[in-house]
């Protein structure tokens, strides 16, 4: 499996919060838990985004099948998240600035034969991969061009049960506030739970 699908996977879920909902929040309140479903189309696998205040934790799982239903492994990644204006896009609509800045990344293979394949190639030098174990890939260089701690630029919408983060269009979109994407990704749309 290439290694780019993970970092496809890693910057899909860049965005994500934290413990609990909210029952009480407003339909446009960030805070919560919101959903991705699987979609092998565009390579992301299922995520969830928790939310809450600065804290911002997502969950993803990438499958084996098109049916969703043979999980390879799971992406963990914790996060700080200071909002910033709120801008009008190229498109005319109005998104909310964002820097994130990722303090943790783990990883778990969901079964012993993908344990054994990581096992096998060494990823980010560990060689105790074991099935439904995570480890801590915070560092590892083999997901991550620049430092774990780095701050992101992006930008997200929320709207009624619906949010949108920024549409990333080539590898270096959001390293800088210069690169910060311009249009909503509509394709990678999580819902509130």
């Amino acid at each position: 499996m290439s290694y780019k699908v993970l970092i496809v996977l890693l910057a899909a879920t860049g965005l994500s919060g934290c413990l609990h909902d909210d029952d009480n929040a407003s339909p446009d309140n960030l805070s919560g838990t919101w959903a991705h479903p699987c979609n092998l189309n565009n390579g992301t696998g299922d995520s969830q985004l928790v939310i809450k205040g600065a804290e911002w934790l997502s969950q993803s799982t990438l499958y084996h099948d098109s049916e969703c239903l043979e999980p390879l492994f799971t992406v963990r990644s914790e996060q700080i998240a200071i909002t910033g204006e709120e801008v009008t896009l190229p498109s005319g609509t109005l998104a909310t600035e964002v820097e994130l800045t990722t303090t943790g990344v783990f990883m778990k293979p969901e079964t012993s034969v993908y344990a054994t394949f990581l096992n096998d190639g060494q990823l980010c030098g560990i060689t105790t991969w074991a099935a439904d174990k995570e480890e801590d890939v915070t560092s590892c260089t083999d997901f991550f061009s620049s430092p774990v701690s780095e701050t992101r630029y992006d930008i997200y919408k929320v709207e009624n049960d619906s949010f949108y983060h920024g549409k990333h269009d080539n590898p270096d979109s959001g390293d800088t506030p210069e690169t910060r994407p311009t249009s909503l990704d509509y394709e990678h749309v999580y819902q509130r739970q």
